[in-house]
């Protein structure tokens, strides 16, 4: 059993710019106070995914060296509670379950739950993979990894790196056609698809192969090219908002490596 102490985390205007420059991300929320001001909060706020990447990493640590068995699968979840400012320090607590780690992100002056949720061992795997896809594409693993590294010189676990390099491919070549595709719900929501639409990621979930936690980089656990999925998403129409469910699915040839699934929230702030 391990212990996982305690960390603090903190982001500021070039860490912002340099996971946008690596994902495509360039939502205004995170650079135009204008924007982030409709969400309700005073200051720029910092991508979910950036801040995840670090607090999953943290968490993982102890699991990415323990040799799993073939075909185990593992899940990390977290629901983005409010969005993290920029320059916020960031307090991340774990606390050890029986067959779970779970944590919360939080301010220490205020108490406020920025981040929460889980990593659990030994989960079923998902059932989505015989879904038909509305979209699909090829990921070649060894360009974007570099890319990645480019970015990022520390090391990070073969899945969390893969989590990020799967996030950058929906951004760069899916978040458009998918908006494209639920245009008429949108339409039917809000009347018109808005020209100041915002989205919001709330919650962010992976399930992973545990043949990803094999080696110390990603380019030990998969080489070459990976193919992805995305089914029908899930669609929730509440009062000036949509939740959309999208799930990624992740595969090399017959081996099912991760399936990602992300809740964004499409707000109409008009």
């Amino acid at each position: 059993m391990y212990d996982i102490q305690s960390c603090h985390l903190e982001f500021g205007s070039d860490q912002v710019k340099n996971w946008a420059d690596f994902s495509g991300d360039f939502n205004p929320i995170h650079f135009d106070l204008d924007w982030a001001q409709r969400l309700g909060v005073e200051n720029l706020v910092v991508h979910g995914m950036l801040a995840m990447l670090h607090l999953k990493q943290h968490l993982t640590e102890p699991v990415e060296h323990s040799p799993p068995e073939q075909e185990t699968w593992h899940a990390f979840k977290a629901m983005i509670c409010n969005p993290l400012p920029y320059n916020k320090q960031l307090l991340l607590a774990p606390v050890r379950k029986r067959q779970s780690l779970n944590y919360k992100g939080k301010c220490e002056a205020s108490g406020a739950d920025y981040f929460k949720g889980s990593i659990k061992w030994d989960v079923s795997k998902p059932d989505a993979w015989h879904a038909t896809p509305v979209l699909s594409g090829k990921i070649n693993v060894s360009q974007r990894l570099s890319s990645f590294k480019h970015h990022y010189r520390e090391n990070f676990a073969s899945w969390v790196v893969l989590d990020a390099i799967v996030f950058s491919e929906f951004m760069n070549k899916q978040a458009k056609p998918l908006r494209n595709h639920i245009a008429e719900q949108i339409t039917s929501a809000f009347g018109e698809v808005p020209d100041n639409l915002i989205v919001v990621h709330g919650n962010h979930s992976v399930f992973m192969n545990a043949t990803l936690l094999q080696g110390k980089d990603l380019a030990d656990c998969v080489t070459g090219e990976v193919e992805y999925f995305i089914p029908e998403p899930e669609l929730i129409v509440e009062s000036n908002k949509i939740i959309c469910l999208v799930k990624v699915l992740v595969k090399q040839g017959n081996s099912e490596l991760m399936a990602v699934e992300m809740g964004l929230i499409l707000l109409n702030k008009n």
